[in-house]
């Protein structure tokens, strides 16, 4: 697959080169596995410089869509669109021949009447994105409905399940809203907009591999303490526990699973001797001291969106590219 840049646009060169590479992905012309062009010769081709062309290449990696090997260059990645998501793109090939057709016929210039319809859309959906991504956090939430904007190219609000409860909020809430959240809060939020008409969609998470790293660093015999307020400890911290200790097996550590009401004085806690690992939860997180998230022994549960899973929501919501 070639790749043209239009120096006349007013769209900067980096989100031409990236929105191509994503296009031929989404549309089969360029294949898991396939090597893409070397940062030199699309350099000497489209006269980019190397480091806006390593950044695309790198930004397209932190979605999923690119493995970046040392020495090999950059290769499309294995999470193929699917089937579904291929019949999409075809019927979006469709309608977008019959409407230029439609438009010649009747003497409207094609890229005019896009801009106007980005005008109605606009207008049809009010100022409020249909595309919404929850969570109980406030880190959380902005770092992923900003990953997923990024990967979808359009705009996914994020809104934090306090901001929810709030009824001018809700309101905005239409039956064309789709909001995604974390699979374990998918009851919660459920729950939250009911009423609304939106739709509710669970996004699956996997554990981040610095979160892996560290607990594969720690000593047999090592203690982490996990914590949760009282309402989560009691829906979910067992189903988390679990899958928590899926991930450190066979590593003889022991995980200690506790809500914040009992683990007392935090300051204490941090500068004690009994953990070597304590872990808040994301609700927490952004409501602890910061001389307690300061200590090197605080963290907190960090995830990554699932590919497969992000690819099967994308589809479900009639993201195509």
């Amino acid at each position: 697959m070639r790749f043209y840049l239009d120096s006349a646009s007013k769209i900067p060169v980096q989100v031409q080169l990236q929105d191509q590479i994503k296009l031929g992905i989404a549309v089969g012309r360029l294949r898991p596995g396939e090597m893409l062009p070397s940062v030199r010769d699309l350099e000497r081709d489209l006269g980019v410089g190397k480091n806006s062309i390593w950044r695309v290449y790198k930004e397209l990696e932190k979605i999923g869509l690119v493995s970046l090997r040392q020495g090999k260059g950059a290769q499309v990645s294995n999470g193929a669109p699917s089937e579904k998501r291929k019949d999409k793109l075809a019927e979006c090939e469709r309608l977008s021949a019959e409407a230029v057709q439609r438009l010649l016929k009747v003497k409207i210039h094609p890229a005019s009447f896009a801009a106007y319809f980005q005008q109605y859309l606009s207008r049809t959906y009010g100022e409020e994105p249909p595309l919404i991504f929850a969570e109980c956090n406030q880190t959380e939430t902005e770092t992923f409905s900003r990953q997923i904007s990024d990967s979808w190219s359009v705009d996914v609000r994020g809104i934090t399940f306090d901001e929810l409860k709030a009824q001018q909020v809700r309101k905005t809430l239409t039956k064309n809203a789709h909001v995604i959240t974390n699979a374990y809060h998918l009851d919660e939020l459920t729950k939250l907009v009911k009423g609304t008409g939106a739709a509710v969609i669970g996004l699956k998470f996997r554990w981040d591999r610095k979160l892996v790293r560290r607990i594969e660093s720690l000593k047999d015999g090592a203690t982490i303490l996990l914590v949760f307020d009282d309402p989560d400890k009691t829906q979910s911290g067992e189903l988390i526990l679990a899958e928590f200790k899926s991930v450190i097996e066979p590593r003889r550590v022991s995980i200690v699973l506790k809500s914040l009401s009992e683990v007392g004085d935090l300051d204490h806690l941090k500068d004690g001797k009994k953990f070597d690992l304590i872990l808040f939860s994301n609700r927490l997180w952004d409501h602890l001291p910061k001389s307690v998230k300061q200590s090197p022994l605080v963290s907190r549960p960090t995830l990554q969106i699932d590919p497969t899973s992000l690819e099967e929501v994308r589809n479900h919501v009639g993201v195509v590219w």
